[in-house]
């Protein structure tokens, strides 16, 4: 075929009208000095068009779906397709950033709520050591242990309290610990040094499990480790309150 038509323009007419019908309309085009679509109009004699074979109403689809006002729509919904681009991923950026976020404050409060814990848990482990060398079971707090360990109850309560401030989950427990804690200072006159213990390692046990439980030690375990805590914790204010200040 002499004067062949654009490659794009061929391909055009055969993917819409078909690989023969298109061959022939870009033969019958190219015949006719029309190489391309800028060479193309609405306007098509309708001699052309009945050459084609096609109805005008059919030639007029094509350009328009094939045509360069086809293309210019095409750029604009490439454009428009662009921008909803560009904002989904800014949205994108901007909800990983504030999970991200979240991920790294939750990660902060809980190192912060463990590293409390820890030191909680050290403070009391101490204070039980020193009461089983110092002191018989059976033997009443006297004024100068006394001051002694309310200070070092003290310091646990302290930490309790920054504790439950970390953490949502467990910070009803750490509270309520803490404040058994602060009653058992009030009761110490009254108490004898294994009523202490006995108190005190309650409330080191039910911090363990939390310390296991938070760390993920016992996954298959968890329910019967929380519903513990919740035991402990009652126990231990249960204890506190049968003494009378």
């Amino acid at each position: 075929m002499g004067g062949k038509v654009s490659g794009y323009l061929l391909s055009s007419l055969k993917e819409y009208f078909g690989e023969e019908k298109g061959e022939k309309i870009a033969e019958i085009l190219s015949r006719s000095n029309i190489r391309c679509f800028d060479d193309l109009s609405t306007d098509i004699p309708d001699s052309l068009i009945e050459l084609m074979e096609v109805s005008k109403s059919s030639f007029r689809s094509f350009l328009e779906e094939y045509g360069p006002q086809a293309i210019a729509k095409l750029k604009e919904r490439v454009e428009d397709l662009s921008s909803k681009v560009k904002q989904l991923e800014t949205q994108i950026s901007w909800a990983k950033e504030r999970i991200q976020q979240s991920i790294d404050f939750r990660s902060s409060t809980s190192l912060k709520m463990m590293r409390e814990l820890d030191v909680t848990i050290g403070i009391l482990s101490s204070l039980v050591s020193s009461i089983q060398i110092c002191c018989e079971k059976s033997s009443e707090i006297d004024e100068r242990k006394a001051e002694i360990y309310s200070g070092i109850l003290n310091e646990a309560v302290e930490r309790l309290r920054r504790a439950s401030d970390f953490d949502e989950e467990f910070s009803d427990q750490l509270k309520e610990t803490a404040s058994s804690l602060e009653r058992m200072i009030e009761i110490l006159r009254e108490l004898r040094a294994g009523d202490l213990l006995d108190l005190l390692n309650y409330t080191l046990s039910m911090l363990s499990d939390i310390k296991r439980t938070k760390m993920r030690l016992d996954l298959d375990k968890n329910s019967l480790i929380f519903e513990n805590i919740l035991l402990k914790s009652k126990i231990i204010s249960l204890l506190c309150s049968k003494f009378n200040p």
